[in-house]
């Protein structure tokens, strides 16, 4: 099944006919032109600044959003309770970042990650949450969020070495549109 008809059956959208369909845009079908005339939504893995190791939500780390390399890979994490996930970051140019003091409040970004092996397919995930983003200190103008725990429906010693494609929409409270996308190789 492909990812834009596993992302309808999840959403009771219109049913798909093609298996090689766009980047989901999850409330509404295809992406809007406002994606393909926006600058993107940038997806990478997340770090911690302390020790430079993927970031696994513990006390005390310090998030920081890295592109990813090609061929790159990110861990699985086991979550505070046991759940299998994927710890994502998120960069984005002329948004309006939200609130990081009310880090679900209305007003932050709508930030939705569709989840999916690329091979075969298969939904692992469908993120959506409210999430606010904080100034990138080095580009003007680009806010981050370094924390997208994007929790799986398997196992993380399942999923090692595939390849995984995660299609992305954010939505601000201003109307703003970014859309994109990541492959990357499920470490273990």
């Amino acid at each position: 099944m492909s990812r834009a008809c596993a992302a309808a059956l999840l959403l009771l959208a219109p049913a798909c006919a093609s298996k090689e369909a766009p980047p989901v845009y999850f409330d509404a079908g295809p992406p809007p032109e406002a994606c393909a005339e926006a600058p993107p939504l940038e997806l990478g893995r997340c770090l911690d600044v302390t020790d430079g190791d993927t970031c696994t939500g513990a006390l005390g780390e310090e998030p920081v959003f890295e592109a990813m390399p090609p061929e790159g890979s990110i861990p699985t994490v086991v979550g505070p309770q046991s759940a299998t996930m994927f710890v994502l970051s998120a960069r984005a140019a002329g948004i309006d970042p939200g609130d990081p003091a009310e880090p679900y409040g209305t007003e932050n970004p709508l930030v939705e990650i569709l989840l999916t092996d690329d091979e075969g397919g298969e939904l692992l995930s469908l993120y959506r949450a409210r999430s606010a983003f904080s100034a990138d200190p080095e580009l003007p103008d680009t806010f981050v969020n370094a924390g997208l725990f994007v929790v799986v429906d398997a196992t993380g010693g399942s999923l090692s070495g595939r390849v995984l494609r995660a299609d992305a929409v954010l939505r601000d409270a201003a109307g703003a549109v970014r859309c994109g996308e990541l492959r990357f190789t499920a470490g273990p």
